[in-house]
């Protein structure tokens, strides 16, 4: 099988197939039915496992139990084991040859038909229908999953989710634009997976913040306590407490669609930053805490809209570069807007939910 047959099977397994790709994969599948089995059987293997195999041990484990299956119902040994030769065969009676033949088709048609059937027992979250939860700007509120974790979503957040998470489920799967601080329920042998636009976040039972918003350049996932793997373009980071990692976005990047993901520029490893003993400032916002350490005036910007439920625009290109650092706790925007002023001057206009800054 080739590699450009199972670039094809990835592809339309993730929903990110086009019209073209799908056609060429059809072809594949036409011209070669034995890749159905195939095809079918490294899926199965892959949702039986508990965790997504990587296509070579998917591709192993397959190879492996087709040679069994070949070597015990239709009695002929494994293509490594010693047994009959191409030599043997042309030999065979025809009637034998057919009825060889006939098993094998009868075999594969009853793999098959376990392969689909074990497909709809477990076929992944995604397939299922989710709900949705929303907050707008300024607004923030929690949610208690079906598996007992509880999330806090910041303003401007989604969060996708299935109502419930059934028992034969050997993953549980949700879908984050925004940021939301996650206290993750543990389950053996049952991941809790966060996915975004930019990363993939694999969860034991943790206290963790993942921060996402497709208007910002960043992505972010910050581990308070436990241990999580996040998944950036193919590689894993394994995080400890009080470890985060960071990726930058590719300048004029396209945001992200389904399982899709936003290219990135730069990925780092970095220390959560603490403003006290007991308050993170990646986590500071879940108690109502403004908290911004070297922010240009652009970036903070995009906070202070989703924060107060205004919208917020900078006439002036030099102050957008300005950079500004300080803590907000339960002050009105324009409180802060006054003690900003007194550390970078410019003028600002409120007028109902906008603020004009030049």
């Amino acid at each position: 099988m080739t590699d450009r047959f199972w670039e094809l099977m990835a592809r339309n397994w993730s929903g990110n197939i086009s019209e073209e790709e799908r056609a060429e994969l059809e072809r594949y599948l036409l011209e070669h039915p034995e890749y159905w089995l195939k095809a079918g059987l490294e899926k199965r293997l892959d949702y039986k496992a508990g965790t997504h195999l990587s296509a070579s041990q998917a591709g192993a484990l397959a190879d492996e139990v087709l040679a069994r299956i070949q070597a015990e119902e239709t009695g002929e040994p494994a293509a490594d084991a010693p047994g009959k030769t191409q030599a043997d065969e042309a030999g065979e009676p025809a009637e034998s040859k057919r009825g060889r033949v006939k098993r094998r088709v009868a075999l594969m048609l009853a793999v098959l038909i376990g392969v689909v059937f074990t497909w709809y027992l477990w076929k992944p979250a995604m397939d299922k229908p989710l709900k949705e939860i929303a907050t707008i700007p300024g607004m923030k509120t929690s949610i208690n999953l079906g598996d007992g974790t509880t999330v806090w979503l910041n303003a401007g957040s989604t969060l996708r989710y299935p109502e419930v998470f059934n028992r034969q489920d050997n993953i549980r799967e949700v879908f984050l634009e925004g940021e939301g601080y996650f206290q993750v329920k543990q389950q053996a042998g049952k991941p809790f997976i966060i996915h975004t636009s930019t990363m993939d976040v694999k969860v034991l039972g943790t206290t963790l913040n993942v921060r996402a918003y497709a208007d910002e350049d960043f992505s972010e996932t910050a581990l308070v306590n436990g241990a999580v793997m996040v998944t950036v373009q193919g590689k894993d980071f394994y995080l400890k407490p009080r470890e985060k990692v960071i990726v930058r976005k590719k300048n004029n990047a396209a945001p992200a669609g389904g399982r899709r993901k936003t290219p990135a520029e730069q990925i780092s490893l970095e220390p959560v930053r603490g403003v006290s003993d007991s308050l993170l400032m990646e986590t500071a916002w879940r108690e109502e805490k403004l908290v911004f350490q070297d922010e240009t005036f652009a970036a903070l910007a995009l906070r202070l809209e989703r924060w107060y439920g205004v919208k917020i625009t900078i006439n002036d290109p030099a102050l957008r570069n300005s950079r500004f650092s300080g803590r907000a706790d339960n002050v009105s925007l324009e409180q802060l807007l006054s003690i900003l002023n007194a550390i970078t001057p410019f003028n600002y206009d409120i007028k109902e939910r906008e603020v004009i800054i030049q």
